[in-house]
Order: C-alpha cells, then sequence, then structure tokens
C-alpha cells in the first residue's frame, strides 16, 4: 500500500500491477528512492522480478503545477523590469 496523509489516498500498489499483463501472485515493496518511487519484487509462480512503481500526481495537483508554473514566469518578469 502506498498513501499520503489520509487512508482516502491509499492505493494498493498490488492491483496496479494488473495492468502490465501479467498474473502476479504476490508483490511487495522494499523501499522508497528520494524522488518517491517505490522498489520491490513481484513473484509470478514460477521466478520473482524487481519491480518499480512510479506514483503519478493526481489531475488536481497537476493543475496547480500548471497554474504555479506562469504565476512563477510572470513574477519573474515582474521582478526584472523593476
Amino acid at each position: 500500500m502506498a498513501w499520503s496523509g489520509s487512508s482516502a489516498s491509499a492505493i494498493d500498489l498490488h492491483d496496479t500491477l494488473q495492468s502490465l499483463g501479467h498474473n502476479f501472485r504476490s508483490s511487495w515493496a522494499i523501499g522508497i528512492s528520494e524522488n518517491g518511487d517505490i522498489v520491490g519484487s513481484a513473484y509470478d509462480g514460477f521466478r520473482t522480478v524487481a519491480i518499480k512503481w512510479t506514483l503519478v500526481p493526481e489531475p488536481a495537483s497537476m493543475g496547480l503545477l500548471f497554474l504555479a508554473i506562469p504565476a512563477a514566469i510572470a513574477a519573474r518578469r515582474l521582478a526584472r523590469r523593476r
């Protein structure tokens, strides 16, 4: 599981593996990198493979980022003019 702040934000990491088109029986997270990637392993009944989960920000967070970038550019331009 991965979550940020509340139980409502919880994500079952194993469920995300199903989109790979492979039938993993189990998976486990081992660590988190500095940039937030989660690393671990998954087992399909025959072999164990390395897995890296990269969490993508929710669309609302991305919207805030897209609003913040033009505002930062505008503020920089105003500072140059002064």
